[in-house]
């Protein structure tokens, strides 16, 4: 009974096909190689569960005071100054990537809304996210006051919209309930 066939990728039997010489580097015969190319984690079990319970532990100290959530539907949504707080102890930065404004048109009923869309990006040193937010004009109410207070509220929700998305991203999670 003859051994049993190696096993060869469509790459190697295309390349014997063709009278292409197999390549001789395998990536098991070079070990620095072969763990380029593993993903790992960067800290061990222990070591992570001690960062991440940290984190958990500042993320409920900081948004446990009540400026820096809001009361949603029953639950509390962290808001623009929890995110800024979130932000400054793990040295993140925040800039405005960019604002789009213009009119859309409402689904089924043929009416314009206006809308802001706000793209932010969050960084802390090489790594980085870009958080997207955007509010509709109507989304705001008419109590709020005058059009242009109005429109100074929708481009505001929308920024801490992408703010908000930017940090959570990040950070791995802002949820405060």
């Amino acid at each position: 009974m003859s051994a049993a066939a190696e096993f060869k990728t469509a790459k190697q039997v295309r390349d014997e096909e063709r009278g292409i010489a197999p390549s001789r580097f395998r990536y098991e015969e070079d070990p620095a190689v072969a763990a380029t190319l593993v993903v790992r984690p960067e800290l061990s079990l222990e070591e992570a569960k001690k960062v991440w319970n940290s984190f958990l532990e500042l993320r409920d100290l900081i948004l446990s005071d009540p400026a820096c959530y809001d009361e949603i539907d029953g639950h509390r949504e962290m808001n623009r100054t929890g995110a800024t707080r979130l932000a400054l102890p793990f040295g993140l930065s925040v800039e405005d990537r960019g604002v789009e404004e213009g009119r859309v048109e409402i689904a089924d009923s043929g009416e314009y809304d206006y809308r802001y869309r706000v793209r932010v990006r969050v960084s802390k040193g090489a790594r980085f996210v870009d958080g997207i937010g955007s509010c509709r004009l109507s989304e705001i109410s008419e109590k709020a006051g005058d059009l242009s207070r109005r429109e100074h509220f929708a481009l505001t929700k929308a920024w801490t919209r992408a703010a908000k998305r930017a940090v959570a991203d990040i950070l791995g999670g802002t949820g405060v309930d």
